[in-house]
C-alpha cells in the first residue's frame, strides 16, 4: 500500500487521527511533510461531515428498536448534563478538545458532541476546523521536532 493512502487511512481512523497518520510519515517519509499533512487534515475532517450528516439517517433504522432508542436517550441526556457546565463555552471548548492531541479527543469525538448537542453545521464547523489547526500544528512541532532531533544522531 503507498504512503498517502496509508496517511490517509490513518487519519480518518478514529483511533490515531492526525497523529497517527504524522507519526507514519515520519516513519516513512517518501513524500514531502507539507503534502502529508494536507493529505492527514482533509482526511481528518471527513467524519466530522459523516457524523453531521448521516448519522441521523443511521439512527433513523437502530431507533425503531426500543432497547436502542432507551439506550440513546440516555447517552442524550447524559451528554448534554455533561456538558451543561461548560455551556459558557460551547465551541470555544470544543475547539480546545480536538486541538489538544490526547487520546480520546479528535475529530471523531467532537463531531459527536456536536451532534448530540444539536449544534448546526455551520455553527459547529469553523470550531472544528480550528481545533484540528490547533491539533495538526501541535502534532506537526512534535514530529519535525523528534525528527530533527533524530538526524543529529
Amino acid at each position: 500500500m503507498n504512503s498517502q493512502l496509508w496517511i490517509a487511512l490513518l487519519s480518518f481512523s478514529p483511533i490515531s487521527e492526525i497523529r497517527g497518520s504524522l507519526l507514519y510519515w515520519v516513519s516513512n517519509p517518501v513524500i514531502p511533510f507539507w503534502q502529508a499533512l494536507l493529505i492527514s487534515i482533509l482526511f481528518n475532517l471527513l467524519p466530522f461531515f459523516l457524523v453531521m450528516f448521516f448519522l441521523n439517517a443511521i439512527l433513523s433504522v437502530f431507533l425503531r428498536f426500543q432497547w436502542f432508542q432507551s439506550l440513546w436517550n440516555r447517552l442524550v441526556i447524559s451528554t448534554r448534563k455533561k456538558f451543561q457546565k461548560y455551556e459558557k463555552w460551547e465551541q470555544i471548548g470544543l475547539t480546545l478538545f480536538i486541538g489538544v492531541p490526547l487520546p480520546i479527543t479528535g475529530v471523531w469525538t467532537g463531531s459527536l458532541i456536536c451532534f448530540l448537542m444539536g449544534w448546526p453545521i455551520k455553527k459547529s464547523l469553523p470550531f472544528v476546523l480550528l481545533g484540528l489547526g490547533i491539533a495538526s500544528t501541535i502534532v506537526s512541532v512534535i514530529v519535525l521536532s523528534g525528527r530533527s532531533l533524530f538526524t543529529l544522531f
